[in-house]
């Protein structure tokens, strides 16, 4: 099973199946922890989990009501036609099946990155965990947060790992995240976002978040309604009035928060902005991000492609599971179906659950 696989999406024309093994993107602990958990599984049975992904909190869904003091009016967004590499990070996870004492979990994640007019990719996984009630424990994830769920814990450090790798990779790039830039909760420790920004700095790279929804507050209403009839791409900066809601610690706002639309009619986002970017400016930043990307519905090309080529797919899930069973002696179980079961071929039996 790889572990890493790097493709161009467009190239000439042609997909290429180029396979590398980059080393060092996902670090040799979380690795380690995951064989180490996979050797739990000889012999336990599992039925099979849902292709749907596991969701996770997405990050910058903190309620703040705060309020402006006028109308303010947005900034209207031209393209740069400066060139520059965008960079899209992005990960998922899904559970793969339920064994007698925990669940079976998969991670991938991709980082995609257009440059002269090409898009290309790197994915990471399938990495595999069986955790059970105590993994945390076990796994020594305990740290100052216990009631975590360490499935956030894991997924964090992994989706780190990625955007780490992309800071120390590039250079005089734009890096786009999923989330905000928020930092300071539980499952996203403030030191690992600390390194990740000063890493892209010193590579003079900008670190810009998106957020597919959140609920910030202002003058009673989502902050995506402040720019919902503007049809050019325009943004507004809500920073003002809602990082003195926020104290230094734990929780703290690491960039600049404003709400963008990124194409005309496109759909408004919460957009986080690196306070200490190598590009001073947010009107500066985003205009060479919409002169350099492509922006269906206003959402970038690069996360939109790491969005996709990080989920797992029906097939995959079995090809998982298949590959426990042969390498670690999982067994397959049987759901009993009370109504299935009764009503017969109105209703059918046991499903097997491979």
């Amino acid at each position: 099973m790889n572990i890493h696989r790097t493709q161009e999406i467009i190239s000439r024309r042609e997909i290429s199946s180029l396979l590398l093994q980059p080393e060092g993107i996902i670090p040799d602990s979380l690795i380690d922890l995951s064989i180490k958990s996979l050797r739990s599984i000889n012999g336990v049975k599992v039925r099979r989990g849902s292709i749907e992904p596991e969701e996770t909190p997405p990050q910058g869904m903190l309620r703040i009501h705060t309020r402006m003091g006028r109308r303010v009016n947005p900034t209207i967004l031209k393209p740069i036609g400066e060139s520059k590499c965008i960079v899209g990070v992005d990960v998922s996870n899904v559970k793969t099946g339920e064994t007698e004492n925990g669940a079976i979990y998969a991670f991938r994640g991709s980082i995609v990155w257009k440059e002269d007019k090409e898009y290309k990719f790197i994915r990471c996984g399938p990495l595999i965990f069986h955790l059970q009630e105590n993994s945390i424990v076990e796994f020594n994830l305990q740290g100052g947060h216990g009631s975590t769920p360490i499935l956030s814990k894991l997924r964090n450090m992994f989706e780190r790992s990625l955007q780490l790798n992309a800071a120390r990779s590039f250079r005089d790039a734009i890096i786009l995240l999923d989330g905000s830039l928020t930092a300071g909760t539980p499952d996203n420790p403030t030191r690992l976002l600390l390194e990740l920004l000063e890493t892209s700095r010193e590579n003079a790279n900008t670190i810009i978040a998106i957020s597919k929804s959140t609920k910030l507050i202002v003058n009673g209403v989502n902050i995506a309604s402040l720019i919902k009839d503007e049809r050019k791409p325009c943004f507004i900066s809500v920073d003002h009035y809602v990082k003195p809601l926020f104290p230094e610690h734990p929780v703290q706002l690491m960039g600049e928060v404003l709400v963008a639309k990124l194409a005309e009619g496109g759909l408004p986002f919460r957009i986080d902005v690196d306070r200490s970017a190598p590009i001073p400016d947010p009107e500066t930043s985003l205009g060479i991000l919409i002169g350099n990307e492509l922006l269906g519905d206003g959402y970038p090309e690069t996360l939109r492609l790491a969005h996709i080529l990080s989920r797992f797919t029906e097939s995959e899930i079995i090809a998982i599971n298949s590959f426990l069973t042969g390498k670690y002696g999982l067994k397959t179980a049987l759901r009993f179906d009370l109504r299935k079961a009764l009503f017969g071929p109105f209703g059918s039996g046991g499903e097997l659950i491979k």
